[in-house]
């Protein structure tokens, strides 16, 4: 683990001001940019990647390609009115010279929802698509374990529930701090 903070230091390193952000874990990566509009970001994500000493250059000088097929571009507006571009990225050369063989323009799609960490995120931060997840997930565990809870064979019911506090309610639960909102009455 501590070999892969000092792989990705300089893709940590990437964020140059306020409005931009690069954490990492391990290989999941995340350019975050701030601005007015959904076109403010898109062109700051860009410089993020194809300037000298940006994502793209850090990808061809430790001969680690970035998949682009994984990448994903969100927005998270401020107003319903606003959109937001598709990110285009021009991938040259090593040396940063386009050549016909080696030049490529990708296009990379806004999305309704990505997988981050195995949480999943939308626009409006509704958590909706997550939470279905998150049902879905405590149903399957849930089945499993009364699987194992039969009255004639199976388990007794101390590790049952010795079971379930440590198996299945970590997996429903998992970044709950991120996504959850508890009942409440606003003051």
């Amino acid at each position: 683990m501590i070999l892969y903070a000092f792989y990705n230091a300089p893709l940590i390193e990437l964020a140059r001001s306020k409005e931009e952000l690069s954490p990492r874990f391990v290989d999941d990566s995340l350019l975050l940019a701030v601005g007015k509009t959904g076109q403010d970001c898109v062109n700051r994500l860009k410089d993020m990647m194809e300037r000298p000493g940006g994502a793209l250059e850090w990808s061809h000088t430790h001969n680690s390609p970035f998949e682009i097929t994984k990448d994903a571009l969100m927005h998270f507006p401020r107003s319903v009115n606003d959109s937001t571009p598709p990110l285009i990225i021009e991938n040259n050369t090593p040396n940063g010279t386009p050549t016909p063989s080696t030049a490529t323009h990708q296009i990379i799609n806004p999305m309704n929802s990505h997988k981050y960490l195995s949480i999943l995120f939308d626009p409006k931060l509704t958590w909706k698509t997550h939470t279905a997840k998150v049902i879905a997930t405590a149903t399957w565990w849930t089945t499993q374990v009364r699987r194992l809870a039969k009255t004639t064979s199976g388990i007794s019911a101390t590790q049952i529930r010795r079971l379930y506090l440590t198996v299945v309610v970590p997996r429903f639960t998992y970044a709950a701090d991120v996504w959850y909102t508890m009942i409440h009455k606003p003051p």
